[in-house]
């Protein structure tokens, strides 16, 4: 019967308070790296024949030229690695150049 409860007030959910959600955020991260390709000439550096004592002089050439390297890089801008790839023509690695320097140019 609908007017049967006329005295009754006509209820309603209560509101309900919901937190905002945040937009969701998008970040673009844009890295460029470079490959820098160079030689160099060594005065009389003499090359061990024995292969242990011949790697231990390329690791050293390696971290003495990532260190001169690293220390003309820009902010923003960080040295990966340095690979010596041959010595005096005599590959030691990948046959492309004496030296090959990565730079990781971040932006």
């Amino acid at each position: 019967d609908p007017g049967a409860n006329e005295d009754e007030e006509a209820s309603s959910p209560e509101p309900v308070e919901l937190e905002p959600v945040p937009e969701p955020v998008t970040v673009v991260v844009t890295k460029r790296t470079a490959t820098v390709k160079s030689s160099l000439k060594l005065a009389e550096v003499a090359i061990p024949e024995d292969p242990e004592e011949k790697e231990e002089l390329i690791v050293s050439l390696e971290d003495s030229i990532a260190s001169i390297v690293a220390g003309t890089l820009g902010e923003g801008e960080v040295l990966e690695e340095v690979n010596i790839i041959s010595i005096g023509g005599q590959p030691v690695g990948q046959p492309e150049t004496v030296v090959a320097v990565a730079l990781k140019r971040a932006r």
